[in-house]
């Protein structure tokens, strides 16, 4: 019978004031596994706003929650987060990373993320989420909370408190659990690596002239039309961040993409566009007539890069693809999508017709990091040889038709 735990177990401890939260940090220089979560609220802002930090320290009862409000000085848990010696536990990293290092301006060194470690050990699902390992591994059911509770207001309720103190009381056992598999079974050098791409990525510049690929339909357009949704989505970027709005809340990327199509001349021309609302035709309309005046001024020295949806002709490749990847998977137990995904299966062939080309797409700019890594001697090489043998196989194929034919 598994036990029902709606938050009484937890111990939350508040942390309040600078003073208690410098004593808490030296106190963690005391322990070698320190466990963090974060609670944060980010549906009107481009950052997410911290509202709460979470801390549960191996050995320690209680569960120690940090009021961000109330604490100004960060140098003390900085040291912490850099230092090499102290295991700081996380569970599904990414938005931790994204505060720390918008917050911060630091990352944490000597990182185990649950979520990783349990995708490298295998399981059903891909993105187990905390509560449903905790059961799994512990028994114990976990209230899984608020769908959406406002962490910034004060003070917090008891039921925030218990909810927030039971996100962190069980992953310093967590991670002895899953750290001694990930040894038994010679994966922790995956984790490793796969959380060294997580804090690459957090620590990654925005690569302002390629935001246009993230906008859907971006390859249907061409010329100055494509030139126009690159300057858009850097304009947007910069508004966005610079009034700390989501990028939506801005101009929708369907709105970018039919200003970029339609290329409106005037505010008459910006209102027909039924993907602008009247806000923010009012706010936005002059700059995005400005944009789109100076992109059309532009010279076209080169066709800017698409990313346009792979012929049906490679469905045969692809398909022969994910059926290597399958058995891979099924001899080391884990997911297939989390050796390759579908979406990384699209990428290796697009490297590939790119190396044939002569370019160097993001698709090849991305692949770098798998020649090195743990995932090229488990299924990478053997993907890109299958490949490789396809494109002969089908070229030859193609002559060998043509010569036919004639």
């Amino acid at each position: 019978m598994k036990e029902a735990c709606f938050g009484h177990e937890a111990n939350p401890c508040l942390i309040n004031n600078q003073q208690a939260f410098d004593t808490l940090c030296e106190v963690m220089y005391t322990v070698n596994v320190v466990a963090l979560d974060t609670e944060f609220i980010r549906e009107r802002t481009f950052y997410p706003k911290l509202a709460l930090l979470q801390i549960a320290l191996v050995g320690h009862e209680q569960q120690y929650l940090v009021d961000v409000l109330n604490i100004q000085d960060w140098s003390g848990f900085c040291s912490v987060l850099k230092n090499k010696t102290i295991v700081k536990v996380l569970h599904g990293c990414t938005e931790d990373l994204e505060i720390f290092q918008h917050q911060f301006a630091v990352l944490p060194e000597l990182l185990f993320d649950t979520q990783i470690a349990q995708r490298c050990l295998g399981g059903e699902e891909l993105q187990l989420g905390y509560n449903r390992l905790v059961e799994k591994e512990f028994a114990v059911v976990l209230n899984s909370g608020p769908t959406r509770s406002d962490w910034l207001q004060r003070p917090l309720a008891d039921y925030q408190m218990s909810y927030a103190a039971n996100d962190v009381k069980y992953l310093p056992a967590l991670y002895e659990l899953l750290k001694s598999r990930l040894e038994a079974q010679a994966r922790l050098a995956w984790h490793d690596e796969e959380v060294s791409a997580q804090k690459a990525h957090a620590l990654a510049d925005t690569d302002f002239d390629r935001l246009y690929l993230r906008i859907a339909n971006h390859w249907r357009l061409c010329g100055h039309a494509l030139l126009a949704l690159q300057r858009l989505a850097i304009w947007r970027e910069q508004v966005a961040e610079r009034e700390d709005l989501p990028r939506g809340f801005v101009i929708t990327d369907t709105g970018l993409y039919d200003l970029a199509r339609c290329n409106p001349k005037d505010r008459k021309g910006l209102s027909r566009l039924h993907s602008l609302k009247p806000a923010q035709l009012k706010r936005y309309g002059a700059q995005c007539l400005e944009v789109l005046a100076d992109a059309a001024q532009m010279p076209l020295e080169k066709e800017l890069v698409v990313i346009a949806p792979l012929s049906k002709v490679y469905r045969p490749l692809i398909a022969q693809l994910k059926q290597s990847v399958q058995g891979r998977s099924d001899d080391l137990g884990v997911r297939p999508e989390f050796l390759v995904s579908k979406k990384q299966l699209i990428a290796l062939v697009r490297a590939h017709q790119d190396r044939q080309r002569g370019l160097s797409g993001q698709e090849c700019t991305v692949l770098k990091t798998w020649q090195t890594g743990w995932r090229f001697s488990v299924i990478v090489e053997e993907l890109q040889q299958q490949i490789e043998c396809w494109f002969v196989e089908n070229a030859l194929g193609s002559v060998i038709k043509n010569h036919e034919d004639s």
